[in-house]
């Protein structure tokens, strides 16, 4: 049976990989060495992207990329991430360019979240990042001159001044591209496709919020526009693309799954299955720390013993372990609030810096992380971690965020916001004990994490639920 096998995670391919030998594995064009320089990759370092004219010749055979994806193509199973699968589907159909297709069954492991994978996809930002410079000082003005929330008109005009700047930028590049202006076309061109989508999707319910803020005394500004519902999506971008599906996830809430993905009108084709957790509760217990509600009108009041709970953990937990914080304020709070010297912190920018420094520190050395938006993708296996605390309750910004506040706040989408509470909840929670001989206490300080699990306890997978019956108090 032809069939993919995908994974959200880089880190597991190898892994994968290694355990079956027989998938053929695809990554993107940056993790392979081009045939024609001595260092560099065939992504940005690569000739046939600098230079337009440039022909690779016997690139099937030389290209090490091309090698790649020509065998997993002639596979019985292809295995690469998930982004790249999905980016398979904005070029189905293009002449000339080896292609998978579709085949009959595709696996996707840890699937709970593909739904915001498919959103990051088709969600468009108007920004330095996201544009070249020259493109984006075009825009700046006409950005810092929008209101917060966007109407459809106000967007169709920000794209359609946006694309006139991005065409006249790439009749401006030369044939012999730099690094830089390799990744401003490719900025470009991702941009430009983004925007096509959309307009492909007109009559979808689209979102656009403009954002603004400081930083070293200057003012940013950027435009996110978004689908309200990505379930629209699912099936041009995934489900078409094969006739049989495996999704594998510890955190998949059946009927939010089938809803927000697109699969209502199929939910009786839909199979849920359960496989019991055989790592023992007593190995991985929850531990009632709650201090009270660190809700914004409540936290001025409850952050001190929060903080002092922190410490508290600290003197009888020795080992490594890590403390989530859910956002950098709160990081900030335990920094200022908790002097010692086991702490380490990361910002935006050193995420991977911080998280091996943490990886590679000695279990002696009871070296704790805090961490923001870790709560997926770590294994924490054996003296990695052995402890965690879960600071605050991790809810979706609904201020910041003004796709999740119509869902809330307009549409009254409490339990698609409950479940998107839940699901990092029980993913943090699953990130030490990855064996049956793992230990690792979870602590939870904010009571509001409790009481999203009171309210929603029908909800909570039964792997959680059993341990949160359980759950003892601290001290």
């Amino acid at each position: 049976m032809r069939s993919f096998y995908t994974t959200p995670q880089n880190i597991l391919l190898d892994q994968l990989q290694g355990d079956f030998p027989d998938l053929a594995l695809i990554k993107g064009r940056k993790h392979y060495q081009c045939a024609e320089l001595h260092k560099g990759n065939c992504d940005e370092d690569a000739p046939c992207k600098r230079n337009a004219n440039y022909i690779c010749r016997d690139k099937y055979e030389r290209c090490s990329y091309w090698i790649a994806k020509q065998t997993a193509i002639a596979a019985q199973t292809a295995l690469t991430n998930f982004a790249y699968f999905v980016g398979e589907s904005f070029i189905h159909g293009i002449p000339n360019v080896p292609q998978f297709g579709n085949r009959e069954l595709l696996v996707i492991d840890e699937g709970h979240s593909i739904d915001q994978h498919i959103l990051n996809f088709i969600s468009i930002t108007v920004s330095n990042r996201t544009l070249p410079y020259p493109v984006f000082q075009s825009m700046k003005k006409t950005l810092l001159s929008l209101p917060k929330r966007l109407h459809q008109e106000q967007i169709d005009d920000l794209f359609e001044e946006t694309i006139s700047y991005c065409l006249d930028y790439l009749k401006t590049l030369p044939e012999e591209l730099t690094e830089e202006q390799v990744q401003d076309e490719k900025k470009t061109r991702d941009f430009l496709q983004r925007v096509k989508t959309y307009q492909n999707n007109i009559d979808a319910d689209w979102i656009g919020q403009i954002e603004t803020g400081t930083y070293r005394r200057r003012i940013w500004v950027r435009a996110k526009i978004q689908p309200i519902y990505v379930k629209n999506f699912m099936h041009q971008y995934l489900w078409k693309r094969a006739n049989r599906f495996i999704v594998s996830s510890a955190t998949i809430f059946k009927d939010d799954f089938v809803k927000e993905c697109g699969l209502s009108e199929h939910a009786d084709e839909v199979c849920y299955t359960y496989v019991p957790s055989i790592f023992p509760i007593q190995n991985r217990m929850i531990i009632d720390a709650t201090a009270g509600s660190l809700s914004w009108n409540k936290k001025k009041e409850i952050l001190p013993a929060a903080l002092d709970t922190i410490s508290k953990i600290l003197t009888i937990e020795p080992g490594k372990g890590i403390i989530h914080a859910h956002s950098y304020g709160f990081a900030e709070a335990i920094r200022n609030g908790v002097p010692n010297s086991r702490l380490m912190f990361h910002t935006s920018q050193e995420r991977d810096e911080a998280l091996n420094d943490f990886l590679d520190a000695p279990p002696e050395s009871g070296a704790v992380l805090v961490a923001v938006a870790m709560t997926e993708g770590l294994d924490l296996k054996g003296d990695l971690a052995n402890f965690q605390i879960m600071f605050k309750c991790p809810y979706a910004n609904y201020v910041a965020d003004l796709r999740v506040y119509r869902r809330l706040k307009e549409l009254h989408h409490n339990k698609w916001y409950a479940i998107q509470t839940l699901k990092t909840i029980v993913q943090a929670y699953g990130r030490a004990v990855r064996s049956p001989t793992d230990k690792a206490n979870f602590y939870i300080i904010d009571s509001d994490i409790n009481r999203t699990c009171k309210r929603w306890h029908r909800q909570l997978p039964k792997f959680f639920k059993e341990a949160y019956d359980a759950r003892k108090s601290f001290l």
